[in-house]
């Protein structure tokens, strides 16, 4: 139906692959246009990312830079005094400007390792008294 007959020349000329081939250009603009937008969002996203890291950084290298607090450590056994606790003697220990190679950071760091020691081998001792409990009231 879409065949057309010249009168001259009785040539039969066709107009459908004409209006394909406009479709198919169209399209092909379209998908290269489709693309382009998707390739430029893709660089906007990279750029204000790279921007929003650039600025994180900038911002916040300082909070892994080190700050070391100094303080003379005091310690007396006296049963007289008042007693405190191990983690509050690990505090006072390192309240102030230390560096971590001087006697006082060492032990502050040594007390702290026995207290998880004790801790440790009590919880360790509390668990071996449960189970056998446990097993002579079941």
């Amino acid at each position: 139906m879409t065949d057309i007959v010249s009168p001259t020349s009785g040539v039969t000329v066709s107009k459908a692959p004409v209006r394909r081939d406009i479709g198919i250009k169209r399209r092909y603009a379209a998908e290269r246009r489709f693309q382009a937008y998707g390739i430029a969002a893709i660089t906007f996203g990279l750029v204000f990312l790279f921007i929003l890291l650039w600025t994180v950084i900038g911002k916040g290298y300082t909070a892994f830079q080190q700050t070391a607090i100094t303080l003379a450590a005091r310690i007396q056994i006296n049963p007289f005094e008042p007693m405190t606790t191990v983690t509050v003697k690990i505090v006072n220990q390192l309240t102030g400007d230390l560096e971590f190679t001087s006697p006082q950071t060492l032990v502050a760091f040594a007390l702290g390792i026995t207290l998880f020691c004790i801790t440790l081998c009590l919880n360790i001792y509390a668990l071996y008294i449960v189970r056998k409990y446990r097993e002579q009231y079941e």
